[in-house]
């Protein structure tokens, strides 16, 4: 992204050199927002812009440049109504408090401030801080067609001040405890020539990032200092004379981050790690939006992406079991007509497989009958005197239809740029998945035999009608398995997750006509679980 050029950048209080190592000597302030003016937006990766004015008429404009953010985000942006304990003491000219807290962005924000009277270049200072106050530091800025512009990384509250002569003892203490905090107040305070920002990189960027190559945690806090670096160098117009420490920066990120696509494929395979496949797909993720970085991973995309995919591979296996009594009361009037005792077993065992595309797990496989036996009698419109027979499942067609098409939870909603950005964070034990399956439909071509007779199909028992009338009514009941399945908040432990149904019933037939006036005469209980597992079986 270009910015206009440098019409009036921010003098030093003081010139200053880059200390080998300081320690911290934060300073807080108080933020009070005037939340009624509040403004809120939802942007997203193509960028946007929020515009707010403060009671006293100035105006702020944040941009969000394309590629910035990972996905969508609501951002509120509030004016400040004043800063207490602010150590510059020439006036407030306006501040804003930025929401989320904390989020990070690919692409550096511009936020303008604008107020109504003309401003003194030489004695503006722009600042920033965490939270509502914590850790106060100061940033460099410019100063263009009337307004201040300042460069944002992170949120929450960037704004500018006129400083007195006295407020540069007063800042003279200040070391922020945050590396890229620290780098930014440095910048501030000195002109931010070629000379300083070289000095800069080859003392504190360059080593940051080459001791980083092989520490996850260590390169994200790199990056982050790198970025403020970047930053001040854009702020103060020196692109073009920064051009080997920018690429050579670039080129030692893109090379960190191939060793820890590298590191974390290596852990799921090899450790059955699932939770790296949120560093895998975080990594993946901040190459594809961010445009200083795609240039060097042209052709590796596509490696990165396959070794996600490969992590990201399980065993879905799909077990069902029901047993069932139905029975025909007698109207007192001969034997019970009917009494049947059925065994039902379906399952399934499917290879199921991440899609960075389209990020969802997905899979295929047939849904099998393992098992279905019925015994008993039924003299549903034949003689008084009912047969026995068995029925058993004969020729099985199942649906080619996808068995499962599911949904990775927190894979993909703990892809910002915050948490890829963030130390990692040790224990992670679980990862959630919600699911959404659809079983492929069993269709049965049932046999029958009975009193020792020829098995025979069931449409061709002719003589047992009521027998040909439950398996269809049967037939019924596995389509309705046969819908889409919802398993909420599946938890991985150990590599496996698993959701199981329980199946309950007892009272009037499922099987019964509702119309027959004899339906009360119908009984039936249902026992069953259905039980789905998903392993965590990922490949080289």
């Amino acid at each position: 992204m270009r910015y206009r050029p440098l019409l009036s950048f921010s003098l030093a209080l003081a010139a200053v050199t880059l200390p080998v190592a300081r320690a911290a000597h934060p300073m807080d302030v108080q933020i009070v927002p005037d939340t009624v003016r509040t403004v809120s937006k939802v942007v997203t990766s193509a960028g946007g812009q929020l515009t707010v004015q403060g009671a006293d008429g100035t105006t702020y404009t944040l941009t969000v440049p394309e590629g910035a953010l990972l996905g969508r985000e609501t951002i509120r942006m509030t004016p400040v109504i004043r800063v207490d304990a602010l150590p510059l003491h020439g006036g407030l000219i306006g501040a804003v408090h930025l929401e989320p807290k904390g989020l990070e962005f690919l692409e550096p924000l511009t936020l303008t401030i604008t107020p109504r009277t003309k401003l003194d270049a030489s004695q503006l200072r722009a600042f920033n801080s965490h939270a509502l106050g914590q850790e106060f530091y100061l940033q460099p800025l410019r100063v263009s067609n009337g307004g201040v512009e300042m460069l944002l990384n992170h949120f929450s509250n960037p704004g500018v001040a006129l400083a007195t002569v006295a407020d540069e003892d007063l800042l003279a203490p200040l070391v922020p405890t945050d590396p890229r905090d620290r780098l930014e107040t440095d910048a501030a305070r000195s002109k931010a020539d070629a000379t300083f920002m070289k000095g800069v990189y080859s003392d504190k960027v360059r080593p940051e990032l080459t001791a980083a190559q092989m520490d996850d945690a260590r390169l994200k806090s790199a990056i982050k200092l790198f970025l403020a670096w970047r930053n001040s160098v854009q702020s103060s117009g020196l692109d073009e004379v920064m051009k080997a420490q920018i690429f050579e920066g670039w080129s030692l990120i893109a090379r960190g981050i191939e060793h820890a696509v590298n590191r974390a494929s290596a852990s799921c395979v090899q450790d059955r790690d699932l939770s790296r496949l949120t560093d895998l797909l975080g990594w993946i993720t901040w190459v594809k939006r961010n445009p200083r970085l795609g240039p060097y991973f042209t052709g590796k995309l596509a490696a990165f992406e396959a070794k996600a995919e490969n992590c990201a591979t399980f065993e879905l296996t799909f077990d069902s079991v029901l047993d069932e009594h139905t029975l025909e009361l007698s109207d007192g009037d001969g034997p019970d007509p009917t009494n049947l005792t059925s065994h039902f077993e379906m399952g399934a065992k499917v290879t199921v497989k991440y899609s960075v595309a389209k990020g969802t797990l997905e899979g295929q496989g047939p849904m099998e009958s393992r098992a279905y036996t019925t015994k008993g009698y039924s003299s549903w419109h034949s003689a008084a005197s009912p047969p026995d027979c068995t029925a058993s499942a004969g020729s099985i067609r199942n649906n080619p239809s996808p068995f499962i098409v599911g949904t990775a939870g927190e894979f993909v909603s703990a892809l910002d740029l915050d948490s890829l950005l963030t130390d990692l964070t040790t224990g992670r034990q679980a990862v959630g998945v919600d699911l959404t399956f659809v079983p492929g439909t069993v269709i049965h071509r049932f046999r029958m035999a009975c009193d020792g007779e020829a098995e025979t199909d069931v449409d061709g028992v002719e003589a047992h009608t009521g027998w040909s009338v439950i398996i269809r009514k049967v037939l019924k009941l596995q389509d309705e398995i046969a819908e889409p399945w919802q398993a909420k908040d599946m938890v991985f432990l150990n590599g496996v997750a698993e959701h199981t149904w329980d199946h309950a019933y007892s009272g009037g037939s499922l099987l019964a006509d509702p119309e027959d006036e004899d339906e009360d005469l119908f009984r039936q209980t249902l026992r069953g679980i259905s039980r789905l597992t998903l392993r965590h079986t990922p490949q080289p």
